[in-house]
């Protein structure tokens, strides 16, 4: 889904009690750094993205070989195989 114009705002001051920033949601983010007296003056901006880890992952990789024909060099027959499941919450 695409929404346009769509803007979002948080607005916390670092660090906090604990050193941390928390975000309401994942997704791109920008940032302003500001006068603590005057939000008016910018002395930086930049964006960066928040990815909360809600999905659980589980990852097994096998090393294989390819053996239904000859491959020359033989590092061509070799394969990497790997399987992910997810419980997405």
């Amino acid at each position: 889904m695409v929404i346009d114009d769509a803007r979002y705002h948080h607005k916390s001051t670092y660090p906090d009690g604990r050193d941390q920033v928390q975000f309401p949601f994942s997704g791109k983010w920008r940032f302003y750094l500001t006068d603590t007296q005057d939000s008016s003056i910018v002395y930086g901006t930049g964006k960066f993205f928040v990815v909360n880890d809600d999905t659980n992952l589980g990852v097994s990789i096998k090393r294989d070989e390819l053996e239904d024909q000859s491959y020359w060099p033989v590092e061509l027959a070799k394969a990497i195989n790997v399987t992910t499941n997810f419980l997405s919450v």
